[in-house]
């Protein structure tokens, strides 16, 4: 029973060792092919590959699609289109030919005219 006993911890420890070094070799051709798609193999130089950093540098969609949206929206002179409600206003007081005086006594007046006034539009 001695000589079983000898020859399964023996086996024991020849498996673990078979096991260990496996594990290892896996681990070690994992890293490798892992550090190989990070940096290819151009077979340029290291020092012309990284020498102008932003020469092949090019902005993701979705940034140059923001980019370009507030770019255009950005011109003051784009948004030159009143409001429905100035609008609707100022289309009433040119359809009956008001003449407003300039300084009204009633304050519903005054404070359209200080908000046409304020919005650039002159009745």
């Amino acid at each position: 029973m001695n000589k079983n006993i000898q020859r399964i911890i023996g086996n024991f420890w020849l498996w673990l060792g078979v096991g260990v070094l496996l594990v290892s070799a896996t681990l070690a051709v994992r890293e490798v092919s892992r550090r190989a798609m990070i940096i290819p193999n151009t077979g340029a130089p290291a020092a012309a590959v990284n020498s102008n950093p932003s020469a092949q540098t090019v902005p993701e969609a979705g940034v140059q699609g923001v980019n370009d949206y507030i770019l255009a929206h950005s011109d003051t002179s784009a948004q030159a289109v009143p409001e429905a409600g100035v609008q609707s206003v100022t289309d009433y007081i040119r359809l009956h030919n008001a003449t407003l005086p300039a300084a009204s006594t009633d304050p519903a007046v005054q404070s359209v005219m200080d908000y046409l006034k304020a919005h650039g539009i002159q009745p």
